[in-house]
């Protein structure tokens, strides 16, 4: 399994509160992906109810159906770490990408 931090405080934060909004099921749903499959796997092999994960760049990027907000983060298979970079709505998030994920 990855353990899942944020790159700052300020990121942790505004991840932190992302979750709470969420209802039980995408919490369980945000915090599986990223912590089994944050990469994401080919839906043939999936066994658990994950959520939509793409590449952007040079992050990932998880996709809440419920909101519309976005998770991005970097991964790091040693030791096996996700990095949350941002978390926010889609219009900040597609800034953010601009902005960082060249």
């Amino acid at each position: 399994m990855y353990d899942i931090r944020p790159k700052s405080g300020t990121i942790g934060d505004d991840y932190d509160k992302l979750i709470a909004s969420l209802p039980e099921e995408e919490q369980i749903k945000l915090m599986t992906t990223l912590a089994k499959y944050p990469k994401s796997l080919p839906r043939s092999m999936r066994t658990e109810n994950v959520g939509r994960v793409e590449k952007k760049g040079k992050f990932w990027q998880y996709y809440i159906v419920s909101n519309g907000n976005r998770v991005i983060y970097d991964v790091k298979d040693r030791p096996k770490q996700v990095i949350i970079q941002f978390a926010g709505d889609h219009e900040e998030a597609a800034i953010w990408l601009r902005n960082n994920a060249r």
